[in-house]
């Protein structure tokens, strides 16, 4: 009997790392949803613009935790997710699309960082 409680309490905590792992998915897609459709509204004002190599400087896009939030909720019927956990997403999808060329973010202001406080590595 003692052999079957260990393994039940082995799955749950298989199931439960599983879910979250998935969650973790869920948050990253709907990050990258969010930094592409950014990109997308910057590129459709940088044309209408007209390219100019000053106005490129100066505009940038904006995404935001409650970007990440409303495309989970639309896309994967995530209604409540931890504001912290969708800042934590985004900030790793924003540093690995190199986001910090042409997007500004507030993923860092829930943690205190600056988005370029890994790169300084004493």
């Amino acid at each position: 009997m003692k052999r079957l409680v260990h393994w039940r309490g082995r799955t749950s905590r298989e199931v439960a790392a599983r879910r979250a792992r998935h969650l973790r998915a869920q948050l990253g897609v709907a990050a990258d949803i969010a930094i592409t459709a950014q990109r997308k509204m910057l590129a459709a004002r940088l044309e209408a613009a007209g390219h100019d190599g000053a106005g490129e400087r100066l505009l940038r896009g904006r995404v935001s935790v409650d970007d990440v939030l409303e495309y989970a909720r639309q896309h994967f019927g995530l209604p409540s997710v931890a504001r912290e956990q969708a800042a934590a997403v985004l900030r790793t999808r924003y540093e690995l699309r190199g986001g910090h060329r042409d997007l500004d973010t507030d993923a860092y202001a829930a943690a205190g960082r600056s988005p370029d406080a890994g790169e300084r590595t004493g």
